[in-house]
């Protein structure tokens, strides 16, 4: 099942578990309306779901963030990037991934920037992830150097890069312009260093 579907009652009609139907519904709430804005009551009118159900799975609307954070974010993050290790030529899989972005893309991004000054365990989780799409990252750009200076260095600077570009420019033509940019100047770089 994809991550969201901004068609809500695909989410709501098909046969999941209460549990999916929560995290989905608060996931979509909190990417269209904001964490600040959501209610733990508008998550269970959207989803349809009794107040009873919702504290049998968890006490708190942080609860379910965090659910959502670890449970989905973090599964569609590693189901996203797995192919970079497999790959013959990591870095360009990793640029095909980044060229190839959806919707489920940016909400990782949204959330973060929505997030930012929230609660420790919130910051701290999406920290998380954050340091795990680094990690893919990194090994890319290792697969193209030998000096291991070079790579941890163009990977921060890829993932601020991406980072920026899906908080201001998400859906948006902008975005894979910006994606092809600086694929096109990082490529050229990893060139120039084999040299």
């Amino acid at each position: 099942m994809e991550l969201l579907s901004l068609e809500n009652k695909e989410i709501i009609n098909c046969k999941i578990s209460t549990r999916d139907k929560l995290l989905f519904s608060a996931l979509e709430l909190f990417y269209t309306h904001g964490y600040h804005s959501t209610t733990i009551e508008s998550i269970l009118h959207y989803a349809s779901i009794h107040k009873g159900s919702f504290y049998h799975f968890f006490n708190s609307k942080k609860a379910i963030f965090l659910a959502i954070i670890n449970e989905l974010i973090a599964k569609n993050i590693q189901t996203k990037y797995a192919s970079i290790y497999d790959s013959k030529r990591p870095l360009m899989t990793l640029f095909d991934i980044l060229t190839h972005s959806n919707h489920q893309d940016f909400i990782y991004s949204y959330l973060v920037f929505e997030t930012k000054t929230l609660d420790r365990d919130i910051v701290n989780d999406l920290q998380k992830i954050t340091a795990a799409i680094e990690e893919y990252y990194l090994f890319a750009f290792q697969s193209e150097y030998m000096d291991n200076s070079e790579p941890s260095r163009l990977a921060t600077m890829l993932l601020a890069t991406v980072k920026g570009a899906t908080s201001q420019y998400q859906h948006t033509q902008l975005y894979f312009e910006i994606i092809e940019t600086i694929k096109s100047l990082l490529l050229n770089h990893v060139q120039e260093n084999r040299r």
